[in-house]
């Protein structure tokens, strides 16, 4: 907190107004940020005429920080009840800024989310049909065959197709992951050779991995993830080449209930930097810099929403022509926070002659995926959602071994009809799949988290062990 006094003294208010200031003793002089300087003084012009209390937030500059003031003063008077000053405080409240920044952010990315997990539903049930067959098709093709190519490519684009819908889930937190404890420096080495073809020649890439670093719980796909888009976005800001920098280090912050140990991340450029209004959105999602077509503003979004998961933080630092620092903090676990992960076990994809009940409301889906298994001599019985399932089941005339089901069914849901069938058929495996995201049904309650979820998009070959799988335990 400072002392402010200002002393109208008869001035013009644009003179007097870029003065407002801490008070003597307070530390060097200050600019007001200029897109906030005109605000000043209508506000204060406002104060005067009024003759009222001033209340004003604000930012001022001290060479390369920003920092945000509130300012609270009442007039002075003189005999003639003239306004000719103000007395007052101001007080720092740049933390209570950045906390409703990042109350705003995690708003828009709720709300964003919220949209996006609809979308990658709907997209992956399409996905699961398209990438499917075509799978197939590509399999059943001799390899002089013309359309060979052709159907290749389909193949290679529902992949990269399902790469975007994991972008979508991953900022709307239902993207699937499989946290462990894992040293970030192991991390850095496995994409080591991956980065530096991906960047290229031009940039010249630098890993600093810090000695003895503490252990995270995290998925390392998804930090693999976190790495490559911030090395992407720097390698486009390098686009003369220039030098990236990837450091690891332990760090211990002193909190007011003890020490809190941390991993931290930083990766830097020396590419073209950004400016203040660039920083203050890049990590909305579809907000981008790039030419159309260049990139779809998920990347940054991304990260984001993935250092939230992993209950970390994440901060920029930047200016024009002077590069950028991403700076990410880790929370630091033990082996015995971590909850126990599922079986290794790992059966070789192969048919078999069991009966499944087969439960989609979508009739693509439900259509491919009871191709694929009836091509693998299983006995497929089919339904459009729980009441047509149970009708099923029970015109059945054998036993039913496997219960193949959506989570999200109209009428009712496959975890309710998981809970009707299994205590009246004695032995029923289930195996759910969605087009959301198994793991956050899981987290929510709504799934026991050691039940089987395949995620759509699936492929033929997943979808068959991951049958034959859980008929063999």
């Amino acid at each position: 907190m400072w002392s402010l006094e200002l002393d109208l003294g008869g001035e013009p208010l644009s003179s007097t107004a870029p003065e407002f200031r801490p008070g003597p003793g307070s530390g060097d002089r200050t600019e007001i940020h200029p897109e906030d300087r005109d605000r000043l003084e209508e506000t204060l012009a406002r104060t005067v005429a009024e003759g009222r209390p001033l209340d004003v937030e604000y930012r001022v500059v001290h060479g390369d920080r920003v920092t945000w003031l509130n300012a609270r003063a009442d007039l002075v008077v003189d005999v003639t009840d003239t306004p000719t000053g103000l007395r007052g405080a101001i007080v720092d409240i740049t933390r209570l800024k950045n906390h409703e920044e990042d109350l705003l952010q995690a708003k828009k990315l709720e709300t964003v989310g919220q949209l996006a997990a609809g979308v990658a539903h709907d997209f992956n049930n399409l996905l699961t049909v398209i990438g499917g067959y075509a799978e197939m098709v590509d399999a059943a093709l001799d390899e002089s065959h013309p359309l060979r190519p052709k159907v290749s490519q389909i193949v290679r684009a529902t992949e990269r197709a399902g790469s975007l819908t994991r972008q979508l889930l991953a900022f709307s937190r239902q993207e699937p992951h499989d946290p462990g404890l894992l040293d970030l420096n192991d991390v850095l080495l496995e994409i080591d050779l991956m980065l530096r073809r991906l960047i290229g020649a031009d940039v010249r890439i630098v890993t600093m991995p810090g000695p003895g670093l503490w252990k995270i719980s995290a998925d390392p796909a998804r930090l693999e993830q976190i790495i490559v888009n911030l090395a992407v976005n720097a390698r486009d800001a390098m686009p003369e080449g220039g030098t990236l920098t990837i450091r690891t280090v332990n760090r211990i912050q002193e909190l007011d209930d003890g020490p809190d140990k941390l991993v931290e991340l930083t990766v830097a450029d020396t590419g073209c930097g950004m400016d203040e209004e660039v920083q203050r959105h890049i990590f909305e999602p579809f907000f981008t810099t790039k030419d159309a077509g260049d990139g779809t503003g998920l990347g940054l979004a991304t990260v984001h929403s993935i250092v939230r998961q992993c209950r970390g933080r994440i901060s920029v630092k930047s200016r024009p022509g002077k590069g950028t620092t991403f700076t990410i903090l880790l929370p630091v676990v033990s082996a015995e926070a971590l909850r126990t992960g599922a079986s290794g076990f790992q059966p070789s994809v192969s048919g078999g002659r069991e009966t499944i009940l087969l439960i989609e409301d979508e009739d693509a889906v439900r259509e491919f995926a009871a191709d694929i298994l009836r091509a693998a001599g299983y006995r497929v019985l089919t339904a459009k959602e729980g009441v047509e399932g149970l009708s099923a089941a029970e015109a059945c005339p054998g036993r039913i071994h496997l219960l193949f089901t959506d989570v999200v069914l109209p009428l009712v849901g496959g975890d309710a009809l998981a809970g009707m069938m299994v205590p009246n058929y004695p032995g029923l495996k289930v195996l759910y799949s969605t087009g959301y995201a198994g793991r956050s049904f899981q987290d929510e309650g709504r799934l026991d988290p050691d039940v089987s979820v395949v995620d759509k998009p699936y492929s033929g070959e997943e979808l068959l062990r991951r049958v034959r799988e859980i008929l063999d335990r």
